[in-house]
């Protein structure tokens, strides 16, 4: 089940670093009302990447020793 957590781990970071590009190349004004959607969408999915990260890291601490 540790292979498979791992897994999970890796497919959240990847999903981190395309909102990460998501974020920067964004061509933005920042005053338009889609501008602050494409913000906000990306921050709500970021928190929930970051959300699982942190319930898995709660439910399991042993798997977190490397």
């Amino acid at each position: 089940m540790v292979p498979e957590m791992d897994c999970k781990e890796s497919g959240a970071v990847e999903v981190i670093e395309s909102l990460e590009r998501e974020a920067i190349m964004g061509k933005d004004e920042g005053r338009d009302p889609c501008d602050y959607n494409r913000r906000a969408l990306i921050f709500d999915k970021s928190s929930r990447v970051f959300q699982a990260l942190k319930e898995r890291e709660t439910a399991s601490p042993s798997s977190s020793s490397h």
